[in-house]
């Protein structure tokens, strides 16, 4: 295993897809940069990665449109720190506009406190704002037509969410 003991991974630019298993039980590994061009996660790339805490990104609607095949494929599952261009995302958090639909596991953490996501999105995926723990306040546009499996779980200062009428399918502990 080439990355035996390795704490750091950047992934280059240019790569647009990441294996299943690729970075699964690296234990050491503790943050992850993953460019743009990445557009799909193998199943469980990053299983077993409980030492995970930092998660880099250069471009927040790119990091929406990335396929993951389960969610060990989102290092988030892991770490609650996301990185964008360097800085915490933290605060309001503004979806960019052209984001269709918000990934499982996308915006797991502890630093957003309010979302806003632009007409357009059609999709909440599963777990997507799971164990945002300080997350108080999300503006739901009425272009969404599902919000999946515990997309809200764990949002303990959550306390208001405006379901708009065009939301047809709620899953299981939203």
């Amino acid at each position: 295993d080439p990355y035996y003991g390795t704490e750091k991974v950047v992934i280059e630019d240019g790569v647009t897809g990441l294996c299943d298993y690729a970075f699964s039980k690296l234990s050491n590994l503790s943050s992850v940069s993953i460019p743009a061009s990445v557009t799909e996660i193998g199943i469980n790339a990053f299983n077993e990665c409980r030492n995970l805490a930092s998660v880099y990104i250069t471009d927040l609607a790119a990091w929406c449109d990335i396929d993951f095949a389960n969610d060990k494929a989102n290092p988030l599952f892991y770490s609650d720190a996301l990185y964008l261009n360097g800085e915490l995302l933290e605060g309001e958090v503004a979806i960019p506009s052209g984001v269709s639909v918000i990934p499982m596991y996308a915006f797991g953490c502890h630093n957003i406190t309010s979302v806003i996501i632009p007409y357009g999105v059609t999709e909440i995926g599963d777990f997507a704002f799971n164990y945002s723990k300080n997350l108080t306040y999300v503006t739901i546009p009425d272009s969404v037509v599902t919000i999946g499996v515990s997309a809200f779980s764990h949002c303990y200062n959550l306390t208001e969410v405006i379901v708009p009428n065009s939301v047809t399918t709620i899953g299981e502990d939203a």
